[in-house]
């Protein structure tokens, strides 16, 4: 891989290769991973609800034993400050994740760090994570895991998730 290329390991939203690519559209899909010794939390630092979600936004966190499935996907060095802006509250580390084949991928990824308080996901964020997860064909029981996500029952509709959904078309 070009050097000004990298690795991206999108576990929550950016699952979901529409909403990915409204910000980030050299990003292509390389693999499904799963990232071992770690679990999927929804928080929110002390500021309160996402601006962008209005709810709590994913996170992974240290687990021994546990696994976050996702996607990895491929984008063009000059695509790592808009990244870094769409996941302004979470810190971007490197990770290695695991292909079906074996094969170990180094990655960037998204951690939200002095995450003050557990906060469940607006709906339409979790609508988004479980459509990645579909189209991308994560394996059954995490889909399900996801599908049993409480969410904060707000009835409002999010822009974002308008933007989204305009890109996905009538089929969904």
């Amino acid at each position: 891989m070009a050097s000004e290329e990298f690795l991206y390991f999108g576990y929550a939203s950016n699952l979901l290769r529409e909403r990915l690519l409204l910000k980030n559209p050299s990003a292509t899909f390389v693999a499904i991973a799963k990232l071992e010794d770690y679990k999927l939390v929804f928080g929110q630092k002390s500021t309160g609800v996402s601006p962008v979600w209005k709810g709590g936004v994913a996170s992974i966190e240290y687990s021994q034993g546990d696994h976050v499935w996702g996607v990895v996907w491929k984008l063009n060095r000059c695509h790592l400050q808009t990244l870094d802006l769409q996941e302004s509250s979470h810190e971007g580390i490197e990770v290695n994740t695991k292909m079906s084949t074996g094969e170990i991928l180094t990655c960037r990824v998204y951690v939200m760090r002095d995450m003050s308080s557990q906060l469940p996901p607006h709906p339409n964020y979790l609508d988004i994570i479980i459509k990645g997860a579909v189209q991308n064909k994560l394996p059954p029981d995490y889909i399900t895991m996801l599908r049993s996500v409480e969410d904060n029952g707000s009835a409002e509709t999010t822009e974002i998730y308008l933007e989204v959904m305009k890109l996905l078309g009538p089929t969904v």
